[in-house]
């Protein structure tokens, strides 16, 4: 029986760079969204590990939201 990827697994790169303490939350608040649906692209999980290393402000956050909403329906077409 052929194993099943971790669905995490192509970010792993992207965690190393959040500390120990937060990577668990996040990977759970991820892992749940996941659950309900999401699909993440690889600049969704870039901003949420910038948001939990505490790089942005949380306008500059909201920000990026934003811009990531407008732009995916077109990658929905």
């Amino acid at each position: 029986m052929a194993s099943v990827a971790h669905p995490l697994a192509d970010f792993a790169d992207l965690f190393a760079a959040v500390p120990a303490d937060e990577q668990g939350p996040l990977r759970a608040a991820i892992m749940d969204a996941l659950a309900e649906g999401w699909a993440p692209t690889r600049a969704d999980i870039e901003l949420l590990v910038r948001d939990a290393r505490e790089d942005l402000t949380d306008a500059d956050f909201l920000v990026a939201v934003r811009a990531a909403v407008v732009r995916e329906p077109d990658s929905m077409g």
